[in-house]
């Protein structure tokens, strides 16, 4: 894991996916969010699958509000933002060979792995916020930092 990651794995994973499914229509995201676990948890063996469905299962609403706990401050809050502000616009914008909810997807999947967050994290991750936002469908329109 790099440096920066550490300890803000699982919130910025929240984060990102978070404000990736607020790009796709409110009634696909629990498809998108699935797809991502699904995608990412493909490595990890059924027991590991189990138990973090378990800790999604009873603790994806603290999970979530974590997320807006991210430490951005300075240079890097702006380049967030910044960016979040990037793939919005990209999002946006019109993509005949491809839907947009697939792209979204594939740079979820793309940028998780690159940025080293663990699969098992990136799972626990999109479990929650799948979980959270069918528990309670504002959790999806909360901004991601």
């Amino acid at each position: 894991m790099p440096p920066w990651l550490a300890g803000v794995e699982l919130p910025l994973a929240v984060a990102h996916l978070r404000h990736l499914s607020g790009l796709v229509p409110a009634a696909d995201r629990p498809a998108f969010l699935f797809l991502h676990w699904q995608d990412r948890s493909r490595s990890l063996t059924g027991a590991q699958r189990r138990d973090l469905a378990a800790q999604a299962q009873a603790g994806a609403e603290k999970i979530v509000l974590a997320a807006g706990d991210l430490p951005l401050t300075g240079r890097v809050a702006v380049a967030w933002r910044r960016y979040l502000d990037r793939v919005t616009e990209v999002a946006g914008q019109d993509h005949p060979a491809a839907p947009r909810g697939f792209l979204l997807a594939e740079h979820a999947q793309l940028s998780h792995r690159r940025w080293g967050i663990d699969p098992a994290v990136d799972s626990l991750a999109a479990m929650a916020l799948r979980l959270a936002q069918l528990r309670t469908p504002s959790a999806g329109r909360r901004a991601a930092a």
